[in-house]
């Protein structure tokens, strides 16, 4: 027989199912509060959409409780009674972050430019990184807060020897960045259990000492699939969400190609830093765990794609006849999407879009946007070096009418200090990376490429 949940103790943060429940908490001067309607399941999150209502779990003082976003207001409630489910927050240690307080910041006082001020202060004190290093780590800590509306993210890898602060960088990112869980072994279990199975982001992972994960199949395909949002996982015939920003630091760069075009590496040395994570004041903690508070009481209020308006309809005016007094109507201006000074296309588009847009309108756009140009052009030259880009270039050199005989590629070879690749190799590049299809005439075997794919394989790998 099924049990309907009719109360909610507040004291054990639970809900009570028969009466007899309710009255040996309220013995215990619990603080029971009977619901609107009886549901018939109880289930704790830390975010959902429900009713028109946006929901994210915070402490209040050491009471877990829910701050609810309807229409333009923010408020305060222990739980949240829908038609079939009671909602209720997580326990305080059941979380792997500190829980979120609630921030009594003005409305006024939550903007952006500000907000990002204040995070590229703490990055200036606490990281010695170069100029663009820092502006990729910023954007990244802010468009944590923004995962509801963006539709692909990339991830950053902090790489260097022992000691050069790689720790230091995830250890500000989890002060800062939204929900985080931090690690240093974990399992892809663990994330998927972690991001849950709603299409909202429940938070971003970091993990140190990455250098074995590539090890992991399973780790490789959500950190595949992880940049783009409604792209989840199966696992015991449940959908799990992957979409998320993913942190990676350690001694060297993955080498998985898929991997490395989803991430910017942030190559770290050994310096000293005006404030050390490792000892911060009360005082200075104080001000970052605000700065976090007032970080998501922001995405509270900001939880649509940013818009910019673009012009405003002219105020109407008319006379009354019969009184003979003036009027006067000013229309809603139109809003479009904010339109960019940055062309960018495919996999570039992917990841960086979202986040000029995030940006647009603040004195950190133009720099951000030359940092990563700077990137761009750089990570173009290192994929002109790569073998597959010297292979596409002896293919495209010995091409007859779309055809390939693999035989013409007996010259290549991996690199001046490699031998020859084997024919394994190279069968499988030219048709996963490059798509020739294998066929075969006059017995003679041949691979033959699309058109569209050579072209575009020449433009990529510099073909002239």
């Amino acid at each position: 027989m099924q049990q309907i949940v009719y109360a909610y103790c507040h004291s054990c943060h639970c809900g009570l199912k028969s009466q007899h429940e309710g009255r040996k908490h309220r013995d215990m001067d619990h603080y029971v509060e009977k619901l609107e309607r009886t549901v018939s399941s109880i289930k704790k999150i830390v975010k959902t959409r429900q009713l028109l209502k946006f929901v994210e779990s915070i402490s209040n003082g050491t009471n877990p409780c829910f701050l609810i976003r309807s229409e333009d207001r923010v408020t305060r409630e222990y739980f949240l009674n829908t038609r079939d489910e009671l909602f209720v927050p997580h326990n305080l240690d059941e979380l792997p972050y500190p829980q979120y307080q609630e921030s009594y910041t003005t409305l006024e006082e939550l903007d952006k430019e500000k907000l990002l001020n204040q995070i590229k202060n703490w990055i200036d004190q606490t990281l010695v990184l170069k100029e663009d290093d820092k502006l990729f780590i910023l954007g990244t800590i802010f468009a944590s807060y923004c995962l509801d509306w963006m539709d692909s993210v990339h991830y950053l890898a902090f790489i260097g020897d022992i000691s050069t602060g790689k720790s230091t960088i995830l250890k500000l990112l989890q002060h800062l960045m939204y929900r985080p869980l931090y690690t240093t072994q974990i399992s892809d279990w663990q994330i998927l259990k972690f991001l849950g199975t709603e299409n909202d982001c429940n938070g971003v992972v970091l993990i140190d000492e990455c250098q074995n994960i590539e090890k992991n199949r399973n780790l490789h395909d959500i950190f595949k699939q992880g940049y783009k949002k409604n792209n989840p996982i199966s696992k015991g015939g449940i959908f799990y969400n992957t979409f998320t920003i993913y942190c990676l630091a350690g001694e060297r760069l993955v080498e998985d190609r898929a991997i490395r075009d989803r991430l910017i590496p942030i190559h770290t040395t050994e310096s000293i830093p005006q404030i050390q994570l490792s000892k911060v004041t009360d005082n200075q903690l104080k001000s970052l765990n605000q700065l976090r508070n007032d970080l998501l009481m922001w995405k509270l209020y900001n939880l649509t794609r940013p818009v910019k308006i673009l012009k405003e309809h002219p105020t109407e005016t008319w006379k009354d006849e019969d009184t003979g007094e003036m009027y006067s109507d000013t229309p809603d201006p139109e809003t479009e999407p904010i339109q960019l000074d940055i062309k960018l296309t495919g996999r570039e588009r992917e990841l960086f879009e979202d986040y000029f847009i995030l940006l647009h309108g603040t004195k950190y756009y133009e720099p951000y946007k030359q940092a990563v140009l700077r990137f761009l052009e750089k990570r173009k030259s290192y994929s002109f070096d790569t073998f597959e880009a010297k292979l596409w270039r002896e293919i495209s050199s010995v091409l007859k009418n779309n055809k390939l005989i693999l035989s013409d590629l007996d010259h290549v070879r991996e690199s001046e200090s490699f031998d020859k690749p084997s024919k394994k190799k190279l069968v499988k590049i030219i048709k996963e990376k490059f798509g020739g299809n294998q066929d075969r005439k006059e017995n003679q075997r041949f691979y033959k490429f699309d058109s569209n794919n050579i072209e575009s394989f020449d433009k990529k790998y510099g073909v002239n």
